[in-house]
C-alpha cells in the first residue's frame, strides 16, 4: 500500500510562502494514500492557476489544460477509463469563469471525478482580475472601484444540477 511519501517527488514547489496550495498539497498526498490508491492508478488534471502546478510537485499522472477546459479534459479521461482516480484542481477563474459551463455538465453528469477548485475571488496569475465569486465592492488592481457583479454560488448552482 502506497504511503504519503510515495506519492510525493523531489520537485520543490515554487508557489508564495504562506500560500494555501501547501496545505491542499500536503492533504491531496495523506488523502491519496488513505484511500489505498497507488501513485499509478491517479490522474490529475490542472488548469490555470497556481494551484494549477500541484501535479508538477507529486508523484502521479498529471496532465495541464487550457483555461477553463480542466472539467471537459477530464470528463474525457475518465469515460475513457471509468477505473482512474481522476483528480481535478484549478482555480475559480478557471472552474467558475472560463470553464462554467464545463462546471454545469459535469455536476449533472456525475461521473464520480473529484473537483478541487480553489476559490480566491480573484484571478491570481493575472494579478488582479475579480472572479465570478467576487463580491460587489471587491477591488482589485483592474477593478479600482470594486467588483459590480453579484458574485454567483457554486454550491447552489451544483445542488440545482443535481
Amino acid at each position: 500500500m502506497a504511503t504519503v511519501k510515495d506519492f510525493g517527488n523531489s520537485i520543490r514547489p515554487t508557489w508564495c510562502p504562506g500560500c494555501g496550495d501547501y496545505g491542499i498539497w500536503n492533504a491531496l498526498k495523506r488523502a491519496f494514500a488513505a484511500s489505498g490508491y497507488e501513485p499509478d492508478e491517479i490522474m490529475m488534471v490542472t488548469g490555470i492557476g497556481c494551484g494549477s502546478k500541484m501535479n508538477d510537485y507529486m508523484h502521479i499522472s498529471g496532465l495541464h489544460t487550457l483555461h477553463g477546459r480542466t472539467l471537459a479534459v477530464a470528463t474525457g479521461l475518465k469515460l475513457a477509463n471509468p477505473g482512474m482516480k481522476v483528480v481535478c484542481v484549478h482555480g475559480d477563474g478557471d472552474g467558475y469563469g472560463e470553464g462554467g459551463n464545463h462546471f454545469l455538465h459535469t455536476v449533472r453528469r456525475n461521473i464520480g471525478l473529484v473537483d478541487i477548485i480553489e476559490n480566491n475571488h480573484v484571478y491570481g496569475l493575472t494579478r488582479g482580475q475579480y472572479s465570478p465569486t467576487s463580491r460587489p465592492g471587491f477591488r482589485t488592481r483592474t477593478s479600482p472601484s470594486g467588483a459590480i457583479d453579484a458574485p454567483m454560488n457554486p454550491v447552489a448552482l451544483a445542488i440545482a444540477e443535481g
